[in-house]
């Protein structure tokens, strides 16, 4: 059975980085838990690309560029393609505020993550405009993530975010076996 990171965890880290992202986070597991069969899986079956300090789920499998004192099970760039990773090795991928980093290989990375898993909670800045994050944080929409993943999302929930009232997120559920769209937003349950 998975354990979640809890705002305690956060908290402890003592990290100004996690000030204000708690919400999210609690979304995202609530998202990871509408997953079919969720209550049987163990944590190395959970990939978390790019966690930095806290992952998602405790004792998950991470990917990330450099070791934040996480001590990735890959230490792997994810614009790097194809990722040192089997097919079909995990049931779920988790990459929270990530996705808007790939310097434009999010298409890539995504046919990667589809490959890897079968199911993917992403979360990443909702509509932000210019001068509230920087320029990769800004103007990301549903039509932004179908661009990028050629799907919709079986759910999605927009979140708010306490320190910055212009700051919200959108965490969404994939099921990276569906059929994949062309590149339009069609609508989508929340």
């Amino acid at each position: 059975m998975l354990s979640f990171a809890t705002q305690q965890d956060m908290t402890r880290l003592g990290d100004g980085y996690y000030r204000g992202r708690w919400l999210y986070y609690r979304r995202a597991q609530l998202i990871l838990g509408r997953i079919p069969g969720v209550d049987q899986l163990e944590a190395d079956q959970v990939l978390e690309i790019g966690p930095y300090r806290l992952p998602l789920v405790h004792d998950c499998h991470t990917m990330d560029v450099r070791d934040y004192q996480v001590h990735p099970t890959y230490l792997h760039d994810a614009t790097k393609t194809p990722w040192p990773i089997e097919d079909g090795r995990y049931k779920v991928l988790v990459a929270l505020q990530v996705w808007e980093h790939l310097d434009g290989k999010q298409r890539k990375a995504w046919q990667e993550a589809r490959r890897v898993a079968e199911w993917a909670v992403v979360s990443v800045p909702y509509l932000w405009a210019k001068g509230v994050g920087t320029p990769d944080h800004c103007g990301i929409s549903l039509d932004t993530l179908a661009k990028w993943t050629r799907q919709r999302p079986e759910r999605y929930c927009i979140v708010g975010n306490e320190l910055v009232p212009l700051a919200p997120r959108i965490v969404c559920l994939y099921n990276l076996k569906a059929e994949q769209l062309c590149s339009s937003t069609t609508r989508t349950k929340r």
